[in-house]
């Protein structure tokens, strides 16, 4: 049987599994191998098959094949860290630092805290721009932002805030104890945590009550998680221990827990995918703790300063201190603590303020205004800076005049947000489908 005697079906079964370059030179044979070349279906099966989280992100007016050759672009130039069609938008109109962001899980909206009382919003675009859509004046200063589907929570200045983004109207306006710098909210949207001075609470979504309120805790509670089996976990910054609580049961009986080191602790993280709490302490040690069990499952390396931010996936730590060292530590698998490989990446000059780990790249922001960007597998490999190294701002945005610092990051699969004092900078690395095809040669005329 000849090329040219083959069914269609086939044929396409045979390009499926053959690389995309033999695509294209099976495409020059014959007219009929040609339009199975072109068929929608066979780069949906390519797509699906070769590229990790594909589909989401795919727009309606293109093909499979155009989207296929965009996010292969795209993640290769990520992991070359030579964006070749980067571009950068600065969203103004914060007068003080910006003090949280939030990017919302389709990566269509972004939210703003900032020390000026004013929580803004803006619906994300590549392409015109992103636009302002809402700005909350809330008042005193704000510390920290959640946000689950369509509603924005801010604390700060002794007050935690509700706001609705499809109506703009502040829902709940609840007045809590003295000061506010930590705040969370459960995935069912009922309870809202807040964490301040020597206290911590949990109130009711729909009516701003109390629900249990626990005083008397030495130190600022640093960091609150509500988890998801209605469980909460409460962390007093210089007790050095960690509380475990029920709100299930009409006491909230707690599970008190003492750290494994006598410093204070300045850095908190839960996992949902492992279940467990990393914690940093101002000596530069940290720990993994498991919240089920009480007890400690590793110790990781100790680092010469205090620790600032820790972050957590199934399969690696995390962690910066205020001297700007990061630690990366790998563990074996998902539920294994055992520290496979770790790695010292020193490129920040000063206190590392966020680190964000998500889908094997980390993004850390730093007091010395840079954030760095690695991939992070078997070892952690930096891909580039932003202000700093390879990415500079484009001229036509100088920098702050003020002395620039990045307090708070976030990113997804095609943008980079951070905080530049009262600037929210967003970088996107996303390719335009038919730039992306011009780059193959795939654009038909």
């Amino acid at each position: 049987m000849t090329c040219s005697e083959l069914p269609s079906d086939v044929i396409e079964n045979m390009l499926q599994f053959s690389t995309v370059s033999d695509v294209r030179t099976c495409m020059q044979v014959r007219s009929q191998w040609h339009d199975v070349g072109c068929r929608d279906r066979l780069w949906r099966d390519i797509t699906l098959e070769r590229l990790a989280f594909a589909g989401s992100d795919k727009s309606c007016d293109e093909n499979w094949k155009q989207y296929f050759v965009r996010t292969s672009l795209t993640k290769q130039h990520w992991e070359q860290g030579k964006p070749r069609h980067f571009k950068m938008q600065a969203l103004r109109g914060h007068t003080k630092h910006i003090t949280g962001i939030h990017l919302s899980e389709d990566g269509e909206r972004i939210g703003s805290a900032s020390a000026d009382g004013s929580l803004r919003l803006y619906k994300y675009a590549s392409a015109e721009g992103s636009k302002e859509v809402g700005v909350f004046k809330l008042g005193g200063p704000l510390e920290c932002i959640e946000a689950v589907g369509d509603t924005i929570y801010a604390a700060g200045h002794g007050m935690w805030y509700q706001c609705d983004v499809g109506s703009g109207l502040v829902k709940n306006k609840t007045r809590t104890e003295k000061g506010a710098v930590s705040m969370s909210v459960d995935e069912d949207n009922d309870l809202v945590v807040v964490g301040g001075d020597e206290w911590a609470a949990v109130y009711d979504v729909r009516s701003g009550k109390n629900v249990h309120v626990l005083k008397g805790l030495r130190g600022p509670v640093t960091y609150v998680k509500a988890m998801f089996d209605k469980r909460y976990s409460i962390t007093a910054g210089t007790a050095s221990k960690v509380a475990v609580y029920d709100i299930r049961s009409s006491d909230a009986a707690a599970h008190e827990y003492d750290a494994p080191y006598p410093a204070d602790i300045t850095a908190v993280k839960w996992s949902y995918t492992t279940d467990d709490i990393v914690i940093g302490h101002s000596d530069g040690n940290t720990c993994i703790f498991s919240s089920k069990m009480g007890v400690v499952d590793a110790n990781l390396p100790q680092l010469t300063g205090a620790v600032a931010c820790v972050e957590r996936s199934e399969t690696h730590a995390v962690v910066g201190t205020k001297k700007g060292e990061l630690l990366l530590v790998n563990y074996f698998g998902k539920g294994d603590t055992t520290i496979h490989r770790q790695q010292t990446l020193n490129e920040h000059a000063k206190r590392v303020n966020d680190v964000k780990l998500k889908n094997s790249r980390l993004v850390t922001g730093s007091a010395d205004g840079t954030a760095q960007v690695f991939s992070v597998g078997r070892v952690g490999k930096k891909l580039f800076s932003v202000l700093g190294g390879s990415l500079q701002p484009n001229a036509r945005n100088p920098p702050h005049p003020r002395k620039p610092f990045v307090s708070s990051i976030d990113f997804d699969d095609e943008k980079v947000l951070l905080s530049w004092n009262a600037v929210l900078r967003v970088y996107n690395f996303t390719l335009k489908a038919k730039e992306a095809a011009a780059d193959c040669g795939e654009v038909e005329e």
